[in-house]
């Protein structure tokens, strides 16, 4: 669908039924068709080592659930498609 659609930023759970967002991160990083696309990650995990790991494979940023409010999530929009 993002190299369909070609989004400017897309909001990625890692937490997916029957996948795992860091494995569709992955395949949207690895495609150079899709790679310049930004990810926000929505996450309830805060392990330094696993935030690391997703950073280095292309987050840019991250929503905490269940604690985000619409108006960080609006902000944190805002702020990368600048």
């Amino acid at each position: 669908m993002a190299k369909e659609e070609q989004p400017d930023l897309v909001l990625l759970d890692l937490m997916l039924g029957n996948s795992s967002g860091l494995d569709i991160l992955k395949a949207v990083k690895a495609d150079p068709a899709t790679k310049a696309i930004k990810v926000i990650a929505v996450t309830n995990f805060r392990e330094k080592e696993l935030l690391e790991s997703q950073r280095v494979a292309g987050i840019y940023d991250y929503i905490y659930k269940p604690d985000y409010t619409p108006r960080e999530l609006a902000r944190k929009i805002r702020e990368y498609l600048v």
